[in-house]
């Protein structure tokens, strides 16, 4: 495969996700407006939050207790699980429904690989950041400063087991945990519904702007053995 290094994050185009916008041929460079800033965080932390915690959906649900689950965030070591994630896009007013694979390892090591038509699959392994296009088998690397990863999703994955630490947390009508960040952030709040076994089964990502996207996790594996290679291009 070739390789280009970009010392450069990135642009972000209207109704579009830095991800969507990679899968384009030939795009230009462009100074990123606050806007298009706030929406790539929100898109990369969503998809860091799938890749950290998971398990199989689970038919029964009760309010989920706190303590279980960062106790159950603490001792998982890998995962692997397929995803569906729709996107409220307000600019093109419709709903985006994009599906994909996670692979996590303890450490903050992360691949996704999207499906479908916009093939591209986004490797983490600190320092960097891969985004490989497995049709045109191009390879661009960037830094994960320069990538547009916000703080809050790295800091994240090293604190799912300390989540009483970093939210707020309480309770909604429907029995869902509401994780609201305390310090600042590129989104407003996180809905979860976790299954009998303290796992993640699905949840909605609110910004600040009202939008929100929400994530379905199934076929989902913890801590299967992962080699290393996955989580370089």
């Amino acid at each position: 495969m070739k390789k280009k290094t970009h010392p450069a994050r990135p642009e972000l185009v209207e109704g579009r996700t830095w991800f969507d916008k990679l899968t384009m041929s030939g795009y230009q460079k462009r100074t990123m407006s606050g806007y298009q800033k706030r929406t790539m965080s929100g898109y990369f932390f969503a998809i860091v939050v799938i890749a950290s915690v998971s398990e199989a959906i689970q038919t029964a649900y009760a309010a989920p207790d706190v303590a279980a689950i960062e106790k159950t965030y603490q001792n998982l070591s890998t995962l692997k699980t397929d995803f569906v994630q729709s996107t409220l896009v307000t600019l093109l007013e419709k709903t985006v429904t994009k599906s994909g694979r996670i692979f996590y390892k303890k450490g903050g090591k992360l691949r996704i690989e999207y499906a479908g038509d916009r093939m591209m699959h986004y490797i983490v392994n600190s320092p960097n950041v891969w985004m490989v296009d497995p049709i045109l088998k191009e390879i661009k690397i960037y830094s994960i400063e320069n990538s547009g990863a916000p703080q809050e999703a790295l800091d994240f994955l090293a604190n799912l087991g300390n989540l009483s630490t970093y939210f707020d947390v309480s309770y909604d009508k429907k029995d869902r945990l509401v994780l609201k960040p305390k310090s600042k952030t590129s989104y407003k709040a996180l809905y979860c519904q976790f299954n009998e076994e303290n796992l993640l089964k699905s949840f909605s990502i609110v910004s600040k702007t009202g939008n929100s996207t929400d994530y379905r996790l199934f076929n989902i594996q913890t801590d299967v053995a992962l080699s290393d290679k996955l989580f370089t291009p």
